[in-house]
């Protein structure tokens, strides 16, 4: 059997892995210091968004094209990341809290929609699911920076799964990429 060496990067799914591993890890064991770091990352990617779009909107503004809407958007990128770097507790406060009104509003539709559907199979699964959508939103409502801390162990259990699949992939790439013969991209064969 001959494979494409470029097809046997297996170092890149065991240094992925191990990455999501190592953030699974301190999403479990210290939630909160990771969901800030999280947050503040977001707010310096957020404000070097619109840095570079400030960037762009002055290069059209020097070159007579449009620029205001794009400018009026950086200022208000750069805006938001400042402040989500700096106050990143009430900015995850913020956003639980509006998932936990999407969530309640979307049940209480739902909920209202099952009954006044008519013919309608299996009534029970789309009011109990109505139910536990209002349910889990006031849970978000009352008590959004536990909520985000579950979050953040929740996505580290799922990192630390994937992120040992990666792992054991990249190993049997490797154990793969010593067993056959390898060619390099051109065809021709090492």
């Amino acid at each position: 059997m001959k494979v494409e060496r470029s097809t046997l990067n297996w170092w890149l799914f065991v240094v992925s892995g191990a990455i999501a591993i190592a953030y699974g890890i301190l999403a479990m064991a210290v939630p909160a210091d990771t969901m800030g770091v999280v947050m503040k990352w977001s707010g310096v990617v957020l404000a070097a968004f619109g840095g570079g779009s400030l960037l762009v909107a002055l290069w059209r503004h020097r070159n007579m094209y449009p620029y205001a809407a794009l400018m009026f958007y950086s200022i208000v990128m750069i805006a938001l990341g400042i402040a989500i770097m700096i106050w990143w507790e009430s900015a995850i406060q913020l956003l639980v809290m509006a998932l936990g009104v999407w969530a309640v509003v979307m049940g209480a539709m739902q909920f209202f929609a099952v009954f006044r559907l008519k013919n309608i199979s299996g009534k029970w699964f789309y009011v109990v699911s109505s139910l536990l959508s209002i349910a889990f939103g006031l849970l978000l409502l009352f008590n959004p920076f536990e909520s985000a801390k579950l979050f953040v162990v929740i996505t580290g259990c799922l990192a630390m799964l994937f992120g040992s699949i990666m792992v054991v992939f990249g190993i049997h790439l490797y154990r793969l990429s010593r067993s056959v013969e390898v060619m390099d991209d051109d065809g021709d064969e090492n």
